[in-house]
């Protein structure tokens, strides 16, 4: 084998690991996000419909903390941002939110073909179905810009920024 071949392949080799890398991160970003969104509404929806208290947090954090020690997060101070940011991002919210990125995204396709027409170029024609917004569902968490964001970041924006608007 040419070394340069081998250093080609190499090359090749060492960014599709990079790659598998940066998706797996990206992956339990998600998933971790989906959970914290669904204990802070957890938590409020036991706290309206049980009427529980403040002192509800301080139980469950000593609990999740008891059961799962190795895990880091679960300390009353996240349980109240995760309580927070559910009662921020609620269903209805999200689902503009999606509704909004696909309005984007049709925008910037209508301007790419107008762009491919200027140049005599063909582009795709693609199809974008409407979420349903009657519930949501771990799809539509994940699908929405909300999964795309650490969680040190909505933390950031749930201190810095009260204004819904102004956070994206």
């Amino acid at each position: 084998m040419k070394q340069e071949n081998y250093n080609s392949l190499i090359a090749e080799i060492k960014q599709k690991i990079s790659d598998a890398q940066l998706k797996t991160v990206v992956a339990a970003n998600s998933q971790m996000l989906l959970l914290y969104w669904q204990m802070g509404n957890y938590i409020l929806a036991n706290q309206t419909q049980q009427g529980w208290g403040s002192k509800v947090i301080d139980l469950l954090s000593a609990d999740l903390k008891r059961e799962f020690p190795k895990l880091k997060g679960f300390s009353v101070r996240n349980l109240k941002y995760m309580k927070s940011f559910a009662s921020t991002y609620t269903a209805p919210i999200i689902h503009k939110m999606i509704a909004l990125e696909v309005e984007f995204k049709q925008q910037t396709l209508i301007a790419q073909q107008l762009v491919a027409q200027l140049e005599f170029t063909n582009i795709q024609t693609y199809i974008i179905v409407q979420q349903s917004v009657a519930q949501i569902e771990e799809a539509d968490f994940l699908q929405s810009i909300l999964s795309r964001i650490t969680w040190s970041h909505h933390i950031i924006l749930i201190d810095k920024e009260s204004n819904l608007g102004k956070r994206f």
